[in-house]
């Protein structure tokens, strides 16, 4: 297989087109009405305890 079959099998990519996604302002939007329940939720999950324990040996 050379570089020229290579090149005429692959789709040639900024002719494809996707008519399923979204557009950069309504990106701005979704990401608007997301950030409070986001940083709801993170905050929720700051706050729960880990259960981690550290335990450091030094002699005294």
């Amino acid at each position: 297989m050379g570089i020229e079959t290579l090149k005429r099998n692959t789709p040639n990519l900024s002719t494809i087109t996707y008519p399923d996604l979204i557009g950069y302002m309504r990106i701005l939007k979704l990401m608007e009405s997301a950030l409070i329940p986001f940083c709801s939720y993170l905050t929720y999950q700051k706050a729960k305890p880990a259960n981690i324990t550290f335990v450091y040996f030094t002699k005294l």
